[in-house]
C-alpha cells in the first residue's frame, strides 16, 4: 500500500493534551506561544486557626486569542480559571486548613500551547502559617506576692 500525500503529524491537539504530555515527560518545546504573568511572585500570610488569606489577581500577557491551562503543584494552593485565553486574569488563593505554623512553598504553572509547541510561565508562591499571639489578661492584684504559710 502506498501513499501519495504526507500524513498531517499534527491535527488539533487539546491544551489538556500538551499539558498533561508535559508534566509526563517534562519537556517542553521553546518554540510555543509567548507568555508572561505579572506578578511572577506571590506571598500569602495568615494567622494558625484563623481566616484563609485573601486570594490574588495575576493577569497574563500574550497573543490574547491563545488558550492557556493553569496548575498548582501543592494541596493548599489553588488556581482559577484553570483554561480559558491568555487574556483572562487567574485568581489564586492558599488555604491554611490542616496546615501548621510555617512557611510553604509552592508554584503555579501555566500552560499556552499551539500547533509549534507549548511554552509555561511559573509563578512562585509563599504562604506563612503564623503562630497566634497569646494575650491573657492577669489582673495586678493576681500577680502579688502571697506569703506561703
Amino acid at each position: 500500500m502506498q501513499y501519495n500525500e504526507a500524513l498531517p503529524v499534527r491535527r488539533k491537539i487539546s491544551i489538556n493534551a500538551l499539558f498533561l504530555s508535559a508534566l509526563l515527560c517534562g519537556t517542553l518545546w521553546a518554540d510555543g506561544p509567548a507568555i508572561s504573568v505579572q506578578p511572577s511572585q506571590l506571598n500569602f500570610a495568615a494567622d494558625f486557626g484563623g481566616a484563609d488569606p485573601a486570594g490574588q489577581t495575576v493577569n497574563l500577557s500574550g497573543d490574547t486569542n491563545q488558550p492557556f491551562a493553569a496548575a498548582s503543584d501543592s494541596s493548599w494552593l489553588a488556581v482559577g480559571p484553570a483554561k480559558g485565553v491568555l487574556s483572562s486574569p487567574l485568581q489564586v488563593t492558599a488555604s491554611i486548613s490542616g496546615l501548621q505554623p510555617g512557611v510553604y512553598q509552592g508554584k503555579v504553572v501555566v500552560f499556552a500551547a499551539n500547533l509549534a509547541g507549548v511554552n509555561s510561565a511559573t509563578i512562585l508562591v509563599t504562604l506563612t502559617v503564623r503562630t497566634p499571639s497569646l494575650a491573657v489578661d492577669v489582673p495586678v492584684s493576681a500577680l502579688a506576692a502571697r506569703r506561703v504559710r
